[in-house]
């Protein structure tokens, strides 16, 4: 199945553009299928990563300006097109990076472009922080209905309230970061060199970004009250937890039995709602002192 989506990507634009095309149309006027921009987020990136420019570019805004004409025509409204724009754009650019430097960079680049956006974007619409306000209220209250736990949803609707777009915005990074990492692995696939395991498991961002991680927390630390800050250190959280799954992965390839240590940690970290703390600040110190690259084999060696 991924080989076959890999050799159509890879094959004449028309086709591609019609599936596009039809991805976006799914997911804007079809209640449930919003997968679609995910899928189309994660065509964007594989194109990036193994087309021409011209060519990913021409592809991409294709089937984007049909998308937007169709929208047009049926909703006599373009706004509602420029949403999809994201899930195009910003999975191309991340796998731009990616093909000329790293998978390290690519994450750092995303959570960047993404707390600008989120700055720019809480600070020039009126009402958008109140909105998010009102919706993080919704959530609390589909808790108590529902019977979820809290830190499923009420704990979400708390940290909206307290970050604002910040936390919007690199979650959405977040999501569109693993739909790279999928462009990724699906590249090698159809090349027939998958790669993708051992530049995962090189994930890291130097003792800077380590420093930099524990700052920002004692920041937090001596002024709780700060949105601006809690933000950031929320989406420094988000992107340290990717050295910190890979620690763990890399902790794991030295073991007879790997899933005997890869399958508790996913439960825990999906079923713990404090876990991921745990392991972006073990990725953070891992960072700093680098104790696996001194303790555990090369990545290049696993």
């Amino acid at each position: 199945m991924f080989l076959s989506l890999g050799r159509f990507l890879l094959g004449p634009p028309a086709p591609i553009i019609g599936v596009l095309l039809a991805a976006q149309l799914l997911a804007a006027y079809v209640p449930g299928l919003m997968f679609g921009f995910l899928f189309a987020a994660m065509a964007a990136a594989f194109l990036a990563l193994t087309r021409a420019p011209r060519e990913t570019v021409t592809i991409l805004a294709a089937s984007w300006l049909f998308y937007a004409l169709i929208v047009m025509l049926l909703n006599n409204d373009i706004t509602a097109a420029f949403m999809p724009l994201m899930y195009l754009l910003a999975p191309a650019v991340l796998a731009i990076i990616l093909r000329h430097s790293s998978l390290s960079l690519a994450i750092l680049g995303g959570y960047t472009l993404g707390w600008l956006i989120g700055v720019l974007l809480g600070s020039s619409i009126p009402g958008l922080e109140a909105g998010l306000i009102a919706a993080a209220e919704e959530f609390r209250h589909l808790a108590a209905e529902t019977g979820q736990p809290e830190p499923l949803v009420g704990m979400f609707g708390e940290l909206v309230e307290r970050a604002g777009m910040e936390l919007v915005m690199a979650s959405t990074m977040t999501l569109l970061i693993l739909l790279l990492f999928l462009a990724r692995s699906l590249q090698g696939i159809a090349a027939g060199q998958p790669a993708f395991r051992a530049e995962f498991r090189a994930i890291r961002y130097g003792h800077a970004a380590g420093l930099l991680f524990f700052a920002i927390l004692l920041a937090v630390w001596w002024h709780p009250e700060s949105a601006w800050l809690t933000g950031l250190m929320l989406t420094l959280l988000m992107v340290f937890l990717f050295p910190g799954v890979a620690l763990v992965h890399r902790i794991s390839d030295i073991v007879k039995y790997p899933l005997m240590v890869l399958v508790p940690f996913y439960v825990l970290l999906l079923g713990v709602h404090h876990m991921f703390l745990f392991v972006a600040t073990a990725g953070a110190v891992d960072d700093l002192l680098g104790l696996s690259r001194r303790l555990l084999p090369s990545s290049s060696t696993l």
